[in-house]
């Protein structure tokens, strides 16, 4: 059943019950019925939506829970849910979009996140998204191995900088920092991937995940330039910031090919 239907058939039931309870009860105990009824008729309407935020607060939640333990089924069912339930308001459902095609990425299906993305409706989010846009679709484009137009279009994102939060800045950073180590570019990779940490641990709150993502992706910069000691610690780092992720996995896979045991998660 979908959160849209769901609701619907708690209210039935709510309705149904305040209704023909409100008549049973005044017929007994000889009010008038309809007095009765519209009396009760606010503290049913504040009851039903009551109902509607508490059933989209849980798929929020259990949506969240989803994004940090990287249960993609479950993230992409509750996404579902949500844009479902909120396909007659344009602009949730575009932001809803964007964090389906953030749940494509972390399935690895890059062309169908790029895909999303592309279909978005830019005008209805508004100039203020067109960072987030930009810097996603970058970052689907460089693992699609589009090295070039990725960097182009993530140094535009980075151009839409200012004013954003430190946790944006630190997004936008990371993904030209990767995009440059996907071009085999780490002599510009490096120095950006570590003001991305920079700007990410001032995030409030600091987002684990994603500081994971560029710890990894600076130590795959500092191997490429043969800075194997330093490589290692970036990928320690990324171990501690999310242990048991697909970046921690990943991390520790390099330790181990060069031979050296990886920190416990």
């Amino acid at each position: 059943m979908t959160l849209r239907a769901r609701i619907r058939v708690i209210w039935i039931a709510i309705t149904v019950v305040v209704t023909f309870g409100s008549f049973f009860g005044a017929r007994a105990m000889g009010w008038d019925p309809v007095k009765l009824a519209l009396i009760l008729l606010i503290p049913l309407l504040l009851a039903l939506v009551a109902v509607q935020v508490t059933q989209v607060r849980g798929a929020q939640q259990r949506l969240g829970r989803a994004f940090a333990a990287e249960d993609l089924p479950a993230m992409r069912h509750e996404l579902l849910q949500l844009i479902d339930y909120f396909r007659d308001q344009p602009r949730m459902r575009e932001v809803l979009r964007m964090a389906e095609a953030s749940a494509l990425v972390a399935e690895e299906k890059y062309p169908e996140a790029r895909a999303v993305l592309e279909s978005i409706d830019q005008a209805i989010l508004g100039e203020e998204a067109l960072p987030t846009i930009q810097n996603n679709l970058a970052f689907c484009m460089a693992q699609l191995g589009e090295t070039d137009a990725a960097i182009e279009m993530s140094r535009a994102a980075v151009g839409r900088a200012e004013g954003q939060s430190a946790a944006t800045v630190a997004n936008l950073l990371g993904t030209l920092g990767m995009c440059y180590v996907q071009a085999k570019r780490a002599d510009e990779a490096v120095p950006i991937l570590q003001k991305a940490l920079g700007r990410g641990a001032q995030a409030q709150p600091v987002q684990r995940y994603a500081q994971a993502i560029r710890a990894y992706y600076l130590g795959e910069a500092l191997l490429a330039q043969g800075r194997t000691s330093e490589a290692n610690e970036s990928f320690d780092r990324a171990v501690k910031e999310a242990p048991g992720t697909r970046y921690a996995r990943r991390a520790q896979e390099k330790r181990a090919a060069a031979g050296v045991e990886s920190p416990k998660e």
